[in-house]
């Protein structure tokens, strides 16, 4: 209950930062058996700033063919509707935080963290049915945004944090013992607010603390450290749960995406 008033507290000076009505409703449309194309379609193009960007994906250069599209329809088509949601998010969430100072922590690397756990999650979800491969490649993509939450919030304290911790069990010790409430927990608090599904939330509320048995974030917990073991050249920390094929699988993944979020 502490934890909870605290974390309150830091949270309610000012609104939370907000999502587009159009992508939360575009995200439920993704998961609907009778959704089709034509309304995504009509969502994107009620938004105007959206619908720009739809386009303005599908004719960069990670997509780009001879002939430019001018039609969202076209666009959903070209990038494909999934893929076109968690582009358009990620690039939301950038704009949210927009004004973090580089010098509290590396955006870049952030993003290559993210994006690499929701590789590796949307593998361990395919190799071990565990879940919706599309859900937890979401989940592991949002897992960290409680720590944007926190720098924009808390910038000083929270960047000296970041600034004089080296590792991921210890950051959340000390973010314990200093705040009383972690990253992961301000992350679930902020999903919440956007409304989006259980699965999300509890990932990014438990991804330092999920138990083997506890499906989707336990998926996104190994994925968090597969993630930190690759990028960060650390030695593997359960090499036993890990199929050396996955890894491969979810570093081709990475590679293949990384060029559309930087």
């Amino acid at each position: 209950m502490e934890q909870n008033s605290r974390l309150e507290g830091v949270l309610q000076g000012a609104r939370l930062p907000s999502m587009p009505h159009v992508l939360l409703e575009i995200y439920d449309l993704l998961h609907s058996e009778v959704a089709g194309v034509e309304q995504i379609v009509a969502l994107l193009e009620s938004d105007t700033g959206l619908a720009a960007r739809t386009l303005r994906l599908a004719n960069s250069a990670c997509y780009g063919r001879a002939e430019p599209v001018s039609r969202v329809a076209r666009a959903v088509l070209r990038v494909g509707p999934f893929d076109l949601w968690w582009l358009l998010f990620t690039t939301e969430v950038k704009n949210l935080f927009f004004g973090i100072d580089s010098r509290l922590m590396n955006m870049e690397l952030f993003w290559r963290h993210s994006l690499f756990t929701a590789c590796a999650s949307r593998e361990i979800s395919g190799w071990h049915q565990i879940g919706r491969p599309g859900d937890l490649f979401v989940a592991g993509l949002l897992h960290d945004v409680g720590k944007l939450l926190l720098l924009q919030r808390m910038p000083v304290e929270y960047g000296a944090l970041l600034a004089d911790t080296d590792d991921a069990a210890t950051l959340v010790q000390r973010e314990r013992g200093e705040f009383g409430f972690t990253h992961a927990q301000a992350g679930g608090r902020l999903l919440a607010h956007w409304r989006m599904p259980e699965l999300l939330v509890a990932a990014a509320s438990r991804h330092h603390d999920a138990s083997p048995g506890d499906g989707g974030p336990a998926v996104v917990a190994l994925a968090n450290r597969l993630a930190h073991e690759v990028l960060d050249e650390r030695p593997a920390a359960s090499p036993e749960t890990v199929e050396p094929a996955l890894v491969e699988a979810a570093q081709a993944d990475y590679e293949a995406l990384i060029g559309r979020i930087l």
